[in-house]
């Protein structure tokens, strides 16, 4: 269902916090096809009821409808407290969403150390919005250190899960010097795969890279390119 095209932004958004890929849960698809009809009551209810019976999958959806006020009264902390079940429960997305409340502060104080700890224990479990936030925050120094390179390591992690927001961070990184030096192949590849995926700040990066790389460079580039999309988490850059 979540991988079907949907005009409702609030749909596609909740596919995205409930880590659902090509297929959802079927316990949640009641509630999922109600929220696509844009009924979030209903799919309140319907999550309500698995939520109580101890179901992480739909804790964790009820909480996004808890932090959003769709369906429910907005209410912070009831948020946390299914967030927190489900993450109990080994829900990696839950624990995701409860580092990224605590990284923004919703519904709890900022604390980027506790969402630093929640990111990693999902990045781990291979959330790549988990590992894509770790590259944010080595890369802000949030809560830690300055780290580029722990920061890079995660951002293609999470590229290589076809993570956008992820190709587009490293392409932006490896054309500045704050990579180290300006890796203008590798600015090149993750620019052209991050505009791919809808990235449209990816062309500032592709323009200038396509003006600056030599021939070798840029036949290199391409033959990279070419390996990235006949498959993604190989993608060597």
């Amino acid at each position: 269902m979540c991988h079907q095209l949907s005009k409702h932004l609030l749909f596609i958004l909740f596919c995205l916090g409930l880590g659902l890929g090509a297929q959802a849960d079927d316990r949640l698809a009641p509630g999922l096809a109600a929220l696509e009809r844009n009924q979030p009551k209903t799919a309140a209810r319907s999550w309500r009821l698995l939520a109580d019976q101890g179901v992480p999958e739909a804790q964790n959806a009820l909480a996004l409808l808890y932090q959003q006020g769709s369906g429910v009264p907005q209410d912070y902390d009831e948020a946390i407290r299914l967030l927190e079940s489900a993450s109990a429960q080994q829900l990696s997305i839950a624990t995701y969403n409860l580092g990224l409340a605590y990284y923004e502060g919703t519904g709890v104080k900022v604390d980027f150390g506790k969402a630093i700890t929640l990111f990693l224990e999902a990045a781990e479990a291979d959330i790549a919005a988990a590992q894509y936030m770790l590259g944010v925050v080595f890369f802000l120094g949030q809560g830690t250190e300055v780290a580029i390179d722990e920061s890079i390591r995660w951002l293609n992690l999470a590229g290589r899960q076809n993570y956008p927001e992820a190709q587009l961070m490293l392409a932006q990184l490896f054309l500045t010097v704050a990579s180290g030096d300006v890796r203008l192949v590798d600015a090149h590849v993750w620019g052209t795969i991050a505009f791919a995926n809808g990235m449209e700040q990816a062309l500032d990066v592709t323009n200038y890279t396509q003006a600056a790389l030599n021939k070798k460079q840029t036949a290199q580039a391409e033959a990279i390119i070419g390996e990235c999309r006949e498959d993604i988490s190989s993608c060597n850059s």
